[in-house]
């Protein structure tokens, strides 16, 4: 049974899925648990955090759940260019929420978390693989 999912490549994306979304909902208050005392500014901690899991989630779903063989390079910079956008929202919300508001950046970062969610979910379905 667990050899027939693991070679279908529609459940190596939901077991991929779920592992990278994992990993992004922990990785920030992990590391800003650790490095938020030693006075590492939260907005380094989640650019740092941001390039871990994009690039883990790329290699994933690569070598994992599609088995490219195509150029490594392209293939990155059009899988990270939502991400890069989200970040980019994520850099000027962040602070804005945790400043205005006062409201822990880990609990702001969370809830930011499952939005881009959502809207990854859109963007895939109906932009990158609109025609699937």
């Amino acid at each position: 049974m667990v050899t027939v999912v693991l070679r279908d490549r529609s459940h190596r994306f939901v077991i991929a899925g779920i592992f990278n979304t994992g990993i992004g909902l922990v990785l920030f208050p992990l590391a800003q648990t650790f490095l938020g005392p030693l006075g590492i500014h939260y907005l380094i901690t989640l650019v740092g955090c941001h390039f871990v899991s994009v690039t883990l989630s790329y290699v994933i779903g690569r070598y994992y759940v599609f088995r490219s063989e195509g150029p490594a390079l392209r293939q990155y910079a059009f899988f990270s260019i939502f991400y890069w956008g989200y970040l980019l929202f994520n850099l000027m919300s962040l602070p804005a929420i945790v400043e205005f508001f006062g409201y822990d950046p880990r609990i702001v970062q969370f809830g930011i978390s499952i939005v881009a969610m959502i809207f990854s979910y859109l963007w895939q379905k109906h932009i990158v693989f609109r025609g699937s």
